[in-house]
């Protein structure tokens, strides 16, 4: 195995340990928080709450593709060292436009009437918001220089300090919008201190940089951006904006357990997922179809793996566990089980997203997204009246199959056939899929050994022989 493949490996390995760590923060979150936010707040507050990291979350997804297009940026061989600062100039104004949107929704009521909580909690969602979003860009020189994992280590920093945080908030009787502001301090300060401590080039040019902001710049950096835009449009609007849809259909504490759902199927993306993280600087930065073919099939093959223990937990475990300590509908096999096949379309999205941005694709997916939200909308206006959350969940699951054509402009970029890109990694691994389904119902700590041990020895098997090996 070559130096560089070698290196590769390390950094996947490195990346997934951090996001199994910050999976398993995530993990002790739901389990040992959540349960005292619900009984502290209250279902209806514990689902204003919800509401509120929903839009953190639209926020910082909402930014032009500022990240992903810095981290492409600044993993050429011409890297522009100014562009970090030209990023945060155009986040800022980006910022400061969600603020007056804010105070145009506050002022006409239009906050209140949709989601029943005060404007107060508003501002501070758009704030906490765009703090967040400004730490994150500064780790993206981090990323673009192979070093993602340690982003991924503040990540799970930041997760683990959320625990605490809450927790004593919550014993203190603190309200809806403090809750939430200890929240989104909790996630930002470790990607502060990483970014300062590291100190990349880009970092410490930064002061000095900031001159070269100007509004001619942000209205470029938007037209520019627009396809990322669409991109995270369509992200939030099966994911974080059905929050808003279940809370209008359902009341504020279905609002709450959508939520919940939701961060348990995103274990299931994030887990498995993350290994793609990695592809789309080296992607960018590739200089031919063979390497980058063998660069994304390393990291789909990571993703596959992991996406199966993944899901073997939450089909399986899921019910066990958080349907009797959360007390709520969690114990119903069939729930846990859309749950994590909403994460594998997800972590499917990811993935794809991902090689489309290495490999200057973005409008592709974008425009096929539109169909994929046209089938998660529509599909969960018919399916919630009979099915309620689970209707939401199938059809999450639904939609990534309008995603299927995009999968095939990847395969054809990086110069293989569909079967060989897409189909092989994962074929060994659709047996042990199906097991983990029949065991949510007949046997769920056999079914999930069973998955898991396969899941576990494919990795295995990637570490010692290496993707190419594997995958050709």
């Amino acid at each position: 195995m070559s130096d560089a493949a070698k290196r590769q490996l390390r950094e996947l390995a490195s990346n997934q340990g951090w996001e199994m760590l910050g999976a398993a923060a995530k993990a002790l979150f739901v389990f040992v928080v959540t349960p005292v936010l619900l009984r502290r707040l209250g279902e209806d507050g514990f689902g204003f709450l919800a509401l509120a990291l929903s839009a953190l979350t639209a926020l910082v997804a909402l930014d032009f593709g500022l990240r992903m297009r810095l981290r492409i940026a600044l993993s050429a061989a011409t890297s522009q060292p100014r562009a970090l600062a030209r990023s945060i100039g155009h986040y800022l104004a980006l910022v400061a436009l969600s603020v007056a949107i804010a105070a145009v929704a506050a002022h006409f009521g239009w906050w209140q009437r949709a989601t029943g909580s005060s404007n107060g909690l508003l501002f501070a969602a758009v704030l906490g918001g765009g703090a967040y979003g400004l730490s994150l860009l500064l780790l993206e020189p981090l990323a673009a220089r192979g070093r993602l994992s340690m982003a991924k280590a503040a990540a799970f920093a930041g997760s683990a300090l959320t625990i605490p945080v809450l927790l004593a908030l919550a014993a203190s009787g603190a309200s809806v919008g403090v809750c939430f502001v200890g929240q989104a301090a909790a996630l930002t300060i470790p990607n502060l201190c990483v970014a300062l401590f590291v100190r990349t080039p880009e970092v410490a040019e930064l002061p000095r940089a900031l001159a070269s902001i100007s509004p001619a710049g942000f209205v470029r950096s938007l037209r520019d951006g627009r396809w990322f835009a669409l991109t995270a449009a369509e992200w939030l609007a099966k994911s974080y904006l059905l929050t808003f849809l279940a809370g209008l259909l359902l009341g504020p504490a279905a609002a709450g357990t959508y939520f919940i759902l939701l961060k348990l199927s995103e274990l299931v993306s994030a887990f498995g997922a993350s290994a793609s993280d990695t592809s789309t600087a080296d992607l960018a930065a590739l200089p031919d179809a063979g390497s980058r073919a063998g660069n994304f099939r390393a990291s789909f093959s990571y993703s596959s793996g992991m996406c199966l223990i993944a899901f073997a937990g939450l089909a399986c475990l899921g019910p066990l566990v958080l349907g009797q300590w959360l007390r709520l509908p969690l114990n119903d096999p069939a729930l846990a089980v859309l749950a994590g096949a909403f994460g594998l379309a997800a972590a499917f999205h990811r993935v794809l997203l991902t090689a489309c941005m290495g490999v200057a694709l973005t409008h592709v997916v974008a425009l096929w997204g539109l169909a994929e939200i046209a089938i998660v909308l529509g599909g969960s206006a018919l399916l919630v009246p009979r099915f309620g959350l689970g209707g939401i969940l199938a059809a999450g699951t639904l939609g990534s199959l309008a995603l299927l054509p995009v999968a095939r402009h990847v395969s054809r970029e990086l110069g293989q056939g569909s079967w060989q890109v897409w189909v092989r990694p994962v074929a060994a691994l659709v047996p042990a899929f199906a097991i983990a389904t029949a065991g949510a119902w007949h046997a769920p700590i056999t079914g999930f050994l069973v998955a898991a041990s396969v899941g576990v020895y494919r990795l295995r098997q990637l570490q010692i022989k290496g993707a190419p090996a594997i995958n050709s």
